[in-house]
């Protein structure tokens, strides 16, 4: 038999090395994108007062255009559909690793990615009014409210965004408990962000979903690189 070649040995290492990476890259990029949209949600939340916002008016306009915000609302915009662009890679690679490993016949799979998906949209249509919140700024001096309008769709819209991740915890806690496909951790966490996703929705508040929710997918995402690293390393 014919040994192989130290140097030969070496190039396959760095391919199966490649091939590795390559085959989790999605769930990597399913990790940066969610931590990325978190930051981006929650970037704007707290840069005006409370106050401010209550008094809504000239009050919230004039606050609004002070200092750096528009450079904050318009890279944070922008850095949302980045964030948005490596979703939808990774609600893609997801749904294909999760009918790997439950068969193409599970509606699992496609509950999921259809959750990360619309969720994604969703970031994306919100990131849209950010960017509008200082287009035609002089126009809204004549009618504030009309400004108050556009800054609450931008503040809230990606607050609620999140709450649709709920259709796919609710799927994964339905398939771990009834078939032990997933971690009990995952299981587990998947249920009570359901549970707490569901409340608030029902009771009209949507927006203090997107922590359990994101938090969900950011677990979704490394239990996904982890599970589809140890796939390639077998």
């Amino acid at each position: 038999m014919v040994g192989i070649s130290a140097p030969v040995a070496a190039r396959q290492r760095t391919q199966e090395g490649k091939v590795a990476r390559s085959g989790r890259a999605w769930a990597l990029a399913g990790i940066a994108g969610t931590l990325l949209a978190m930051v981006v949600t929650w970037i704007v939340q707290f840069a005006i007062p409370m106050d401010v916002y209550e008094a809504g008016g000239s009050a919230l306009l004039a606050s609004i255009g002070e200092g750096n915000n528009e450079a904050i609302w318009r890279v944070s915009s922008g850095l949302g559909f980045v964030a948005v662009a490596a979703l939808v890679p990774f609600a893609v690679g997801l749904r294909r690793h999760l009918a790997a490993g439950l068969g193409e016949e599970s509606g699992v799979p496609g509950v999921v990615m259809a959750s990360v998906l619309i969720t994604a949209g969703i970031l994306a249509l919100s990131m849209s009014f950010r960017a509008q919140v200082f287009d035609g700024m002089n126009g809204y001096a004549a009618d504030p409210a009309s400004h108050v309008t556009v800054n609450r769709l931008a503040q809230d819209t990606v607050l609620a965004a999140w709450a649709t991740l709920g259709i796919g915890s609710a799927a994964v806690a339905v398939a771990g408990f009834r078939s032990g496909c997933f971690p009990r951790w995952l299981t587990g966490f998947s249920a009570v962000v359901t549970g707490l996703v569901a409340f608030l929705c029902l009771g009209g508040v949507p927006f203090p979903a997107n922590v359990p929710a994101s938090l969900w997918l950011l677990s979704m995402a490394v239990w996904a690189a982890v599970s589809a690293g140890r796939t390639h390393e077998a």
